[in-house]
C-alpha cells in the first residue's frame, strides 16, 4: 500500500511538473529567457569581435604610419 501512494505521489509530481512546463511556455517566460540568454551571448561575442576588429584596425594602422615613416627620404 506505501509502495503504490508512492508511486502515485511520484506520478503527481510529474503532471505537475509537466504542467509547469506547459504554463511557461504558454505564458512565454521561457521564450522571454532563451531570447535573453540568446542575446547576452551574442553580445558577449560581439563585444569580442569588435575588440578583435579595433586592434585589427590599430595594427594596420600602424603599419602604415612605419612605412611612411621609414620609406621618407631623411
Amino acid at each position: 500500500m506505501t509502495q503504490t501512494r508512492d508511486e502515485f505521489t511520484l506520478l503527481i509530481d510529474l503532471l505537475d511538473s509537466i504542467v509547469q512546463i506547459l504554463d511557461d511556455i504558454v505564458s512565454g517566460r521561457t521564450i522571454s529567457q532563451f531570447v535573453e540568454g540568446f542575446c547576452s551571448t551574442m553580445g558577449n561575442a560581439l563585444t569580442l569581435m569588435y575588440v578583435g576588429c579595433a586592434f585589427l584596425g590599430s595594427a594596420t594602422i600602424a603599419s602604415i604610419a612605419l612605412l611612411i615613416w621609414l620609406s621618407w627620404p631623411g
